[in-house]
């Protein structure tokens, strides 16, 4: 497997520290970009103390339930005041809040409000956006299955991002519309696409981050988990690849599954156990030694644990897999990447079939072994595989010995 190294970790400060709140304006989007695990939290509480007349001015939009959980739980998040967030129900805008809280909610919870009530953010002096990204990605929607959203979920959620927009874009009587993030792409993009101003505040390199010692690709997540002997956290895109993986496991490893609160199917009293303490205490119980996860904990968990050095993310899109890696809250060793376009079967490739003549019973069993899909998600066989690995750093050669027809491979030189 080929690896890279990320640069030493330097004992940068906080964004907490470096922030300079001074600068954010009405209407445009403030956008703060800094990676995870920067103290965006604490951050934040810096910004509510000196951009709001008062807490119930203040909301704080999240992407998921988990992550809303979590927030309500960091020590962090309770240092601006006495109980700067609550933890509300449905019927939260009946019940008046007092004068010493501030709402949290998720973006769906925002667009169903503003579906019954679309002008009550103008009573608000700031609003923070954190994870916005997925509001754009995912819609902002845990849904069950991962099946796409249905025609209601959209309208919420296309109604948030409309709603942001339109309040970014107000020089009077607004909100200040506060973005925080550590992808920006997906944002900026879609904010310049609705013609919204927005001015960047990039503190990435200025402010501390987790370093990742080896960077390993991948292209079949069994294999992955059976050569992994240590503590490791593995994230994959739904339920059912979670379960099957974790079916696979059979050497005696304490394996847990964790996914949304708000799927029809229920997980179990010992999941719900190891979700509660990571929300709560952000440790993994001690006799856990693969933790499964997907996308309603992408953004929401803050792992402490020092023994889990190893992380394996199945998916190949960048902003995700930035995201997941910052789960883990200090530096790791190694983190597995999905390579699903094959870009890198030079770090996967088995070694033992170099340099040396393949008859066709090799090559389909290099095929069968190396278990690569194609985009439509069917099984390659080797007239597919060969031009990957041309394209990956390898030459591949046909030949004839002994009057047999077989191939070569060769890895050429850097």
């Amino acid at each position: 497997m080929t690896q890279t190294e990320d640069n030493l970790h330097d004992p940068l400060p906080y964004l907490s520290e470096v922030l300079d709140t001074s600068v954010f304006k009405l209407g445009q989007a403030n956008i703060i970009v800094a990676p995870c695990h920067s103290g965006k939290t604490t951050a934040a509480a810096k910004i509510i103390q000196e951009h709001a007349s008062c807490p119930e001015s203040v909301l704080y939009l999240i992407d998921t339930t988990a992550g809303k959980e979590a927030l309500l739980t960091h020590e962090d998040a309770q240092k601006c005041t006495r109980r700067w967030i609550e933890k509300i129900d449905p019927r939260w805008w009946t019940q008046a809040p007092d004068g010493d809280r501030f709402v949290v909610m998720t973006y769906h919870q925002f667009g169903y409000k503003l579906i019954d009530a679309p002008t009550f953010p103008l009573g608000l002096d700031l609003i923070i956006c954190d994870e916005m990204h997925n509001l754009i990605k995912y819609l902002g929607i845990e849904t069950a299955n991962n099946k796409k959203p249905g025609a209601r979920e959209q309208h919420c959620c296309r109604t948030a991002l409309e709603t942001l927009g339109a309040l970014a874009k107000r020089k009077q009587h607004t909100p200040l519309v506060v973005v925080m993030t550590a992808t920006v792409n997906t944002v900026s993009e879609r904010l310049d696409s609705m013609g919204v101003p927005m001015e960047h505040f990039d503190y990435s390199g200025r402010v501390r981050s987790d370093s990742t010692k080896q960077r390993l690709y991948y292209a079949d997540l069994s294999s992955v988990i059976r050569q992994i002997n240590e503590k490791a956290i593995i994230y994959v895109p739904t339920i059912e690849m979670m379960k099957r993986c974790a079916g696979e496991v059979n050497d005696g490893r304490n394996v847990c599954c964790l996914w949304s609160v708000n799927n029809p199917c229920p997980m179990h009293e010992k999941e719900m156990t190891v979700r509660e303490a990571l929300l709560n205490t952000q440790r993994i119980p001690d006799d856990v030694d693969l933790l499964f996860f997907n996308a309603a904990y992408e953004t929401s968990l803050n792992i402490r644990n020092e023994d889990f050095n190893t992380m394996v993310i199945h998916n190949s899109n960048p902003d995700t897999q930035i995201q997941v890696r910052g789960r883990i809250r200090h530096d790791i060793e190694k983190l597995y990447l999905y390579d699903k376009s094959h870009e890198h079967m030079d770090a996967y490739f088995p070694q033992e079939h170099l340099d040396r003549f393949l008859v066709s019973s090799d090559v389909r069993e290099i095929a069968q072994s190396m278990n690569l899909k194609d985009a439509k998600g069917e099984k390659m066989k080797w007239p597919s595989i060969y031009p990957l690995l041309e394209k990956s750093g390898f030459q591949v050669s046909k030949e004839v010995k002994s009057g047999k027809r077989g191939w070569r491979i060769h890895r050429l030189s850097a």
